[in-house]
């Protein structure tokens, strides 16, 4: 052990002295910048480009390289800060009511909505001839709030019989999907035969296909873009940002940030969230509720869309992450 400590400690002074004349070097940290570039891009599956290369920016974008793999050409962010509502009254009832009727779904927004069944039922109909798309808007969405992707003001609706949906399934899709729609008939099978062993399973299995079909096709021909899915529920959903409607004046998205390497006419198309779910009945059941409810008093209807834009600004009330749904806070703010 006496004679190896003498060698450790010229090993270690050896290598100080290396790494000191590697770090004086003038061309050092351009070397470190490329070895670090280059794990970046082998890790990303993608071609290694000279630092030079990349500052260059290419033709027609205005910050960076525009190549195939950068993220910003594919996502945008869509995050919208929590802001307090502006007033033009003085005093607090005044105020209250001011609040109120921007909450309430505007005819612009009921337009909008209108659109987007419209052409969501052309792209769905293409295979199932015999469904329902409407559309429900729980706000006024046009003027966009925080949390507008996470919790969508605008819910689209698909309704049909559960063996017009099993028949229409059968033979189209994956092996997947045709082993879920072989034990969907059977559970169907065993329900019109009185059986009680069985079926809520497989209807809840034939409605997340239902789902998981009419998201193809509202992506494939509809021209809407998958956001996420949300299975694990007791409503299964997906999230989908609706193309921007012609005709219809939408906000225009905040001025661009360093980094943004999108294109003005890309800026410019305003998609919307919406909510898409097939045979659920929550959203028909928070509309006959506020209906009923407005006709016993007026104003619960207002307290529910105050209650809930609430808890949307604060962010408790994505299911997904185990906050009670907005039609749950409904059902609290009607009840106490």
């Amino acid at each position: 052990i006496c004679q190896l400590i003498p060698l450790l400690c010229a090993c270690v002074v050896y290598a100080l002295w290396v790494s000191t004349k590697r770090c004086g070097r003038p061309d050092a940290q351009e070397e470190n910048l490329q070895l670090h570039q280059r794990y970046l891009q082998h890790s990303r599956g993608t071609r290694y480009r000279s630092p030079a290369a990349s500052r260059a920016p290419a033709s027609g974008s205005r910050c960076c390289s525009a190549s195939p793999t950068s993220k910003f050409d594919r996502r945008r962010c869509s995050k919208k800060p929590v802001s307090a509502p502006t007033f033009e009254a003085t005093t607090f009832d005044e105020q209250v009511s001011e609040l109120i009727s921007q909450l309430k779904p505007s005819q612009e927004s009921e337009d909008i909505a209108a659109q987007v069944a419209l052409r969501a039922r052309n792209a769905i109909r293409t295979v199932f001839s015999d469904v329902e798309v409407v559309a429900i808007a729980t706000s006024d969405f046009v003027r966009g709030t925080a949390f507008g992707v996470a919790v969508p003001d605008l819910e689209l609706l698909a309704t049909a019989s559960p063996a017009v949906l099993l028949s229409q399934l059968q033979g189209r899709g994956s092996k997947a999907t045709a082993a879920t729609t072989a034990t969907a008939a059977a559970g169907l099978s065993a329900t019109a035969a009185g059986s009680a062993s069985g079926p809520k399973m497989d209807a809840r299995k034939l409605q997340k296909s239902a789902i998981r079909s009419c998201t193809d096709l509202l992506v494939s021909s509809g021209g809407f873009k998958f956001r996420r899915s949300a299975f694990r529920g007791l409503d299964p959903k997906v999230t989908l940002m609706a193309p921007p409607m012609t005709g219809v004046a939408l906000p225009p998205l905040p001025p661009p940030s360093s980094g943004d390497c999108m294109s003005d006419q890309q800026r410019e198309e305003t998609r919307i969230p919406v909510d898409f779910s097939v045979n659920c009945p929550t959203p028909l059941f928070n509309q006959a509720l506020l209906k009923e409810a407005a006709l016993i008093d007026s104003r619960a209807k207002d307290l529910a869309l105050v209650v809930r834009r609430w808890v949307k600004d604060r962010g408790i009330c994505h299911a997904a992450k185990g906050h009670l749904p907005p039609y749950a806070w409904t059902l609290l703010a009607l009840f106490f």
